[in-house]
């Protein structure tokens, strides 16, 4: 990463002598490859460290609106795997989980051979787990201070929409995008496909790049995300936090927010 270097590099470094937040002042406009590149060579230290890189761009304006990934992010767990614990596709499920995000196979084509082992589980069950998977340390804080702000909320995820629907509820998001499942011919249980397209990295960056009611700019937008689906929704807004809540001892994701906001 280093031909994309920023600018500026500051570390912030807690109490205990841990570190906390690097913040990298992007001293030029790059383009979208370049920003890109540089985000995908720091996911790998996000993802297996408990830090947070937030990347401000030239151009960037002050925050309005907050575009967020969920499982790894505000959630500390992965809901697919989640609903395969304690059954044999369990550890295969969380290496091709992880094989996924760490950008290491084609996303899409992942995410649906993942979903073929979901087949039978009830929907209900997705809407149920919204409500039982662990939120990540000090998110519910952060959803005050969101809402305390006015700031718009939208969540971004490949995930499956009953679930993504009640956990927009939950964190009292404004509006989402999410993977739509099939269910059988009763409604009740998943086939193990999906009803349309996914939500892959291409409509995330879409979605975090327009605000729905056209209210704010890219420029006044802060994407939230950990994995290699998110690089290019990261890499198309003025602020960008990469952030990871499944690691060992994730950072209070509350904390972070409100020094970016503030700062």
């Amino acid at each position: 990463i280093a031909p994309y270097a920023p600018k500026q590099l500051d570390a912030r470094v807690s109490a205990d002598g841990a570190m906390d937040i690097y913040q990298w002042e992007l001293g030029e406009t790059l383009a979208i490859d370049a920003k890109q590149t540089l985000i995908t060579g720091l996911l790998p230290l996000v993802r297996s460290q408990s830090c947070a890189v937030y990347l401000r761009s030239k151009d960037a304006q002050a925050i309005k609106r907050i575009v967020s990934d969920l499982d790894g992010t505000l959630v500390r767990d992965e809901l697919l795997v989640a609903l395969v614990r304690g059954k044999a596709q369990e550890e295969m499920m969380k290496a091709e989980t992880e094989h996924a995000m760490s950008g290491h196979c084609a996303f899409e084509e992942n995410f649906r051979h993942r979903v073929q082992w979901l087949r039978g589980i009830g929907a209900t069950t997705l809407e149920e787990f919204a409500y039982q998977i662990p939120l990540t340390k000090g998110a519910e804080l952060f959803s005050y201070f969101v809402q305390g702000e006015e700031l718009r909320f939208d969540l971004a995820s490949s995930n499956l929409a009953p679930y993504v629907h009640n956990m927009c509820i939950r964190l009292n998001a404004n509006e989402y995008i999410a993977s739509m499942p099939l269910l059988e011919d009763d409604d009740e249980t998943l086939t193990g496909a999906l009803e349309e397209a996914i939500i892959g990295a291409k409509e995330k960056r879409q979605f975090a790049e327009k605000d729905p009611h056209a209210r704010v700019s890219s420029e006044a937008t802060l994407t939230i995300g950990d994995g290699a689906n998110d690089i290019e929704m990261l890499s198309a807004t003025g602020h960008a936090l990469l952030y990871c809540s499944l690691v060992s001892q994730p950072l209070d994701i509350a904390h972070i927010s409100t020094d970016i906001y503030f700062q």
